[in-house]
């Protein structure tokens, strides 16, 4: 079932994580901001919050999982899914 979903001129959602035993819920914040750009949508996020411990892993798990989304986006078919160590590694 396809359902159409007819978003304002800028549609913004926060996110909070539920937290685990490296850092509280409520610590970071995931703020995603779509905005109609040239006949598309250009996709903002902003992650805010996380300890300095967590910053490095964040951003490689980042880099990686927006990459993907960009094939997909784009019409391409990513890879099955394998999480870098680097990513996994310190993850609760």
């Amino acid at each position: 079932m396809l359902t159409a979903i007819v978003m304002p001129p800028v549609f913004r959602a926060r996110l909070r994580r539920a937290g685990s035993s490296s850092f509280p819920p409520g610590t970071s914040v995931l703020e995603v901001t779509l905005t109609p750009h040239d006949g598309g949508t250009l996709v903002a996020i902003r992650h805010s919050g996380l300890p300095d411990g967590e910053r490095p892993r964040h951003a490689l798990g980042w880099r990686h999982y927006l990459a993907r989304l960009s094939l997909a986006a784009t019409g391409g078919g990513p890879a099955p899914h394998v999480a870098p160590d680097e990513i996994i590694q310190g993850a609760d």
